[in-house]
């Protein structure tokens, strides 16, 4: 338990340190409500910026965190509530609503996380994350991402998974060339 509070305090502080960072307010009110596409629109934006500051924040919504009214988002967890966009500890409305996430919203964000985690120092959690990667939907920002992080990649065997990760992405692409690159390389 007191892991997790030290967890969940580690993560209300990165949140408010990196609030002008990866996702403005206006993100994380479009990230935690309106249609899937809009949002997955606004994970691709993220995930093109490759600004990992942005992983509480996606966590917390995963961890089903998020709590939303109108334009005010909260993180609620035991101990309090936070304003999301502020960083301050604020009474939670009774009006304000959970963030639904349905599996499509879900997978998005488990990518979007993974993607984020290819700019770790930690070679274990660059594989890892790398891995799960393989067979995830093409998106643009994800794309992005992974051929930034391809470029700079020093560990042979991240960078081969980089590789087929980048790959199976362009073999959806609507770009002919791009397609058959994408099949030479698979």
């Amino acid at each position: 338990m007191l892991k997790w509070i030290a967890s969940m305090l580690m993560i209300f502080s990165m949140i408010h340190a990196s609030s002008a960072l990866a996702i403005d307010g206006a993100d994380k009110v479009g990230l935690a409500a309106g249609e899937n596409e809009s949002r997955i629109a606004i994970l691709d934006k993220i995930l093109a910026q490759a600004d990992a500051s942005a992983l509480p924040f996606l966590q917390l919504m995963l961890d089903d965190a998020i709590k939303i009214e109108g334009k005010n988002v909260y993180v609620v967890s035991d101990e309090a509530t936070t304003d999301a966009l502020t960083g301050k500890i604020v009474a939670l409305s009774d009006t304000a609503e959970d963030v639904v996430n349905n599996n499509q919203m879900r997978t998005e964000l488990e990518a979007a996380i993974s993607a984020l985690n290819l700019l770790s120092d930690d070679e274990i959690l660059r594989k890892t994350s790398a891995e799960s990667l393989v067979g995830t939907a093409p998106s643009a920002g994800r794309l992005a991402l992974i051929q930034k992080v391809e470029l700079t990649e020093k560990n042979k065997a991240i960078k081969e998974l980089l590789v087929v990760v980048r790959a199976s992405m362009q073999i959806a692409s609507i770009d002919k060339p791009t397609r058959l690159a994408a099949i030479q390389t698979l």
